[in-house]
């Protein structure tokens, strides 16, 4: 005998409320045995009857339920349609009339694209039950989703079903976990990176390879052997290093090993919040939350940098996987309170690269262009002092140096072409080092503004105003107060 699509339906409602708890032939005072009735023993006939009304009155009455889960608002949208889809077999999106829907991104392509309910839904077989898609506040995450279900008691465990079954779809199929995505303003906004791009060769010296292996990449590739010793859990490492170093390259490379390691990589740069940031993190961990430029956000308040902080250490969930890197270009202008130990497990210098790391690097991007004879020693020296961006614009110019010496066709590039690249950078690289030392000269200015305008109001706010005169035109008073807040 075929089994007619309602008949499906109704074995998948029925399987939704086994999942939210009923037992399979009902509650324990009355049973229902296919065509029979089952009342505790020594239940007289009136007894029966008068349990039979009032259990059908109890499940007629409407009840409001209400579920919220720590995850961004689309995104349990989203689990909502599945859920729907998986035990109703149908498509929301497709019904007539169709409900209100929103296109949500699901990753960085331009067809990475899934449309979702938002607002109310009508299921079809459970008459009287309404689900109403949305999202509330909440005080430590900000936004997250929130799902309501209007229904007659009757219905009690089909929507602890579908609940459960909207937290199981977010545990395993969430759009963000394990994906690279941009923290943006807060708003919720939020935008895919797209790691699988290849982009320029990325070569360090030795040493910080070392360094960045040890203290960063490790804790993404191996976990659970870096929690089995201790570890793991809260991490954060500040890459400092000046302009051009790589230090944005670093976090390229760390969104590909976190995604290929299934943490959650979370983008921060230095006009977005870094709240949000982690925030998100802790909806969608293990996470690597990435700040970059901190010291811009000490320079418009150091405040902000220490608040980030006290969140990230206020984070005491059982196991939690959360790194924060933050990046700067001036290190003496960080708040001291950030470089403790405890709060910065780790501090990374990343500068200029040496000799084996230039010839590694030149070799990367010059490929098979690169003639034989080349006397690296030469190429070191004519490019000291420069970081890993001058080096590769110094390698693209000798490319094109060759391409127009043999009119129009690349041949091989030689020391002469390389050092005449590098030769060309010198004035932009002076001219680079002053604009950075008028930089830091602002930025100085700025945090001691903004360190004055902080302390003047921690002063305000400890202080105790005591009236000590008043005169014919205006009240006057003084204010005591101490370091320790005593008069």
């Amino acid at each position: 005998m075929t089994t007619t699509q309602q008949e499906l339906r109704e074995q998948n409602w029925e399987a939704l409320a086994v999942e939210g708890g009923a037992k399979l032939h009902g509650d324990d005072d009355v049973l229902f045995e296919g065509h029979r009735f089952v009342f505790p023993e020594y239940t007289d006939l009136d007894e029966g009857i008068s349990a039979l009304l009032e259990k059908r009155e109890q499940a007629s009455i409407i009840t409001n339920y209400v579920r919220t889960f720590p995850y961004m608002p689309y995104d349990g949208a989203r689990a909502t349609a599945l859920a729907i889809k998986e035990v109703a077999g149908f498509s929301l999106v497709s019904r007539r009339p169709q409900p209100a829907v929103v296109n949500v991104a699901t990753g960085p392509g331009p067809d990475d694209v899934e449309q979702v309910p938002w607002g109310p839904l009508d299921l079809p077989g459970l008459a009287g039950l309404k689900v109403f898609v949305g999202s509330t506040m909440d005080p430590e995450l900000g936004p997250i989703y929130e799902c309501r279900v209007q229904a007659p008691a009757r219905f009690k465990h089909h929507v602890e079903g579908l609940f459960r079954k909207i937290a199981r779809i977010l545990r395993t199929n969430s759009i963000y976990r394990g994906k690279a995505i941009s923290a943006g303003k807060g708003d919720g906004e939020l935008k895919f990176i797209d790691t699988s791009t290849e982009g320029d060769p990325i070569v360090y010296t030795d040493s910080v390879t070392d360094r960045l292996d040890g203290d960063l990449w490790s804790f993404l590739r191996y976990p659970a052997q870096m929690e089995a010793f201790g570890v793991g859990g809260k991490y954060a490492v500040l890459l400092e290093g000046p302009f051009g170093s790589g230090k944005t390259r670093v976090g390229n490379t760390t969104a590909d090993i976190a995604v290929e390691n299934g943490f959650t990589f979370i983008a921060v740069g230095p006009d977005d919040d870094l709240g949000a940031g982690l925030r998100l993190a802790r909806m969608y961990e293990p996470a690597v939350v990435f700040a970059e430029d901190v010291d811009v956000r000490a320079g418009k308040s150091k405040r902000n940098i220490n608040k980030a902080l006290d969140e990230m250490d206020g984070l005491h969930t059982k196991g939690q996987k959360l790194i924060v890197v933050f990046t700067t270009n001036y290190a003496d202008q960080i708040h001291a309170g950030m470089l403790r130990p405890g709060r910065i497990g780790a501090t990374i210098h990343i500068g200029a690269l040496d000799r084996p790391s230039i010839e590694r690097l030149t070799r990367a991007v010059i490929g098979d262009l690169l003639a034989d004879d080349v006397d690296f020693d030469a190429i070191a020296e004519a490019m000291d002092g420069y970081m890993p961006a001058f080096i590769k614009e110094a390698l693209r110019r000798s490319v094109r140096y060759s391409i127009s010496r043999n009119k129009g066709v690349p041949g091989p590039i030689g020391q002469r072409e390389l050092i005449l690249a590098a030769d060309g950078l010198r004035d932009q690289l002076a001219l680079q080092q002053r604009a950075s030392t008028e930089v830091v000269e602002e930025s100085v200015g700025a945090s001691l503004k903004a360190l004055t305008a902080e302390v003047i109001a921690e002063v305000l706010e400890r202080a105790e105003v005591v009236r000590t005169g008043y005169d014919d035109d205006e009240p006057w008073a003084t204010l005591a107060v101490s370091a320790n807040g005593d008069r």
